[in-house]
């Protein structure tokens, strides 16, 4: 039997046992709808509809289900996946389910394995590489090219995407292509209606080249996948309105303090699960779904007596992304916990949640370099070579333990974080250098040496 029909069948039976139960109709009938569209085999369709309802029903484990069959239907098998270990934490012991889930993950595994090609694997290692050495620019273009040679990468790798938002942001005005790039990162991160007025204005701006041919080529992509999204949405009765938006409407007139801009970061690592943007609220629908998840872990966190399953709701947050306001409180709280492993488990879930989501702990992070327990201490020193935050404060304390530190590997150690820094550690040192007197001088001489390449006793003569 083909394995479309085999499919088939499995929805359909799938469909009848939760057809039967008292549930409300609305999602009954919902998923007999997504049964007409597969019959017509019109998986876009049933995918539109499922992703609509699913904004007023995102805890129904039902409509996750259905949504796994038709993106396995359409071997979409990453989001396949997705959907249907997201029914599972909905509901456990779902018939057939687990092995199902099992056998999906081979097949994922087995297809990323061969479609990613070793160019572009090569790329995506030099793009962490040198965003991780400070050169951000050179970085994130490499990690277009990566992207470009190999779609697939998307299905695993977000932190660079949030990163290079922030980073052309802020330097929207410095850079000619920033807008070229702020379209790109928007249309990687599923935000297509922002993608558009970017390659809109950097084609506007530009001269015919190359990078507008780009810009042009993604604009045309963006343009389908929102027209697409609009067309196949079936005409139904009028159901109750999505999920509120996270940010209210105001009135022109009405002022409200300066926000932060912070790119949308994904929902363990995928913001493509609900493939729909909210024009309304400016997030994603997964974005909606990982600040639910993460208050309801915060809650949990609350409840649990268990001491090592609570260092195991850190790090699920950590891996949620989202630099949430009662989150980073709770964070800020678990950094002056007399338990070292709560301390040190926080560290791990800032490191994921990365900047700038990380910097609202930078001064609790940075205290913890003065901390008595040594592995707090250098579990910190450690963090802050992946976090290179409050450079100020923390180069002259990261030179403190330098100085009282014998040992050469942790002196090194010391030293890569400080390399961390960038130019900001070189200017930083400089200024040390030159107000130091004496010995106090050679250690700072030391470390510039280092990040420089120059001698050390010119450093010292030339202070």
């Amino acid at each position: 039997m083909p394995a479309k029909k085999i499919w088939f069948f499995c929805f359909a039976f799938a469909l009848s046992i939760f057809g039967s139960t008292a549930f409300a109709t609305e999602v009954s009938d919902t998923l007999n709808k997504v049964q007409g569209f597969i019959q017509q085999k019109n998986y876009e369709g049933a995918r539109s509809l499922l992703i609509d309802k699913l904004k007023a029903y995102q805890n129904e484990y039902k409509l996750w289900l259905a949504l796994g069959y038709v993106y396995e239907a359409e071997e979409n098998f990453d989001m396949a996946l997705k959907a249907f270990m997201y029914a599972s934490e909905l509901k456990t012991n779902i018939p057939g389910l687990s092995d199902r889930i099992i056998r999906l993950q081979e097949v994922v595994k087995n297809n990323n394995g061969t479609k990613r090609t070793k160019e572009s694997q090569s790329l995506i290692d030099k793009a962490r590489y040198l965003v991780s050495f400070g050169k951000k620019l050179e970085g994130f273009k490499t990690f277009f090219e990566a992207v470009e040679a190999d779609r697939s990468i998307l299905s695993s790798d977000y932190g660079l995407i949030r990163e290079g938002l922030y980073y052309f942001e802020e330097n929207q005005n410095q850079l000619p292509e920033a807008d070229f790039f702020l379209g790109a990162f928007n249309y990687y991160a599923g935000q297509y209606s922002k993608a558009v007025k970017y390659f809109e204005n950097f084609i506007d701006a530009n001269e015919p080249s190359p990078r507008q041919e780009d810009a042009k080529r993604l604009l045309q992509e963006s343009r389908e996948i929102i027209r697409g999204l609009k067309s196949q949405a079936p005409v139904t009765a009028k159901v109750e309105k999505p999920i509120k938006p996270a940010t209210p409407s105001k009135k022109p007139d009405e002022k409200s303090p300066p926000k932060p801009k912070l790119p949308p970061p994904s929902i363990e690592g995928s913001t493509q699960i609900t493939e729909k943007y909210s024009e309304e609220s400016g997030e994603s629908f997964a974005i909606t779904l990982a600040k639910n998840k993460a208050l309801k872990l915060l809650e949990e966190y609350d409840r649990e007596t268990d001491e090592r399953k609570k260092l195991q709701i850190i790090w699920r947050l950590g891996l949620i992304r989202l630099p949430l306001p009662e989150v980073m409180a709770k964070f800020a709280e678990f950094l002056g916990s007399d338990d070292i492993q709560t301390t040190i488990a926080t560290l791990e879930a800032l490191t994921k949640i990365g900047q700038p989501g990380a910097k609202i702990c930078a001064p609790y992070i940075i205290v913890l370099l003065d901390h008595s327990d040594y592995r707090i201490k250098w579990y910190t020193v450690r963090t802050l070579s992946a976090l290179p935050l409050a450079a100020d404060k923390a180069i002259p304390r990261l030179l403190k333990i330098y100085k009282n530190e014998s040992r050469a590997s942790r002196q090194g150690l010391v030293v890569d974080t400080v390399y961390a820094y960038g130019d900001r550690a070189k200017a930083i040192l400089r200024k040390m250098l030159s107000e130091a007197l004496g010995p106090n001088k050679r250690p700072i001489a030391e470390i510039l040496s280092v990040l420089t390449g120059e001698n050390i006793e010119v450093l010292i003569r030339d202070s």
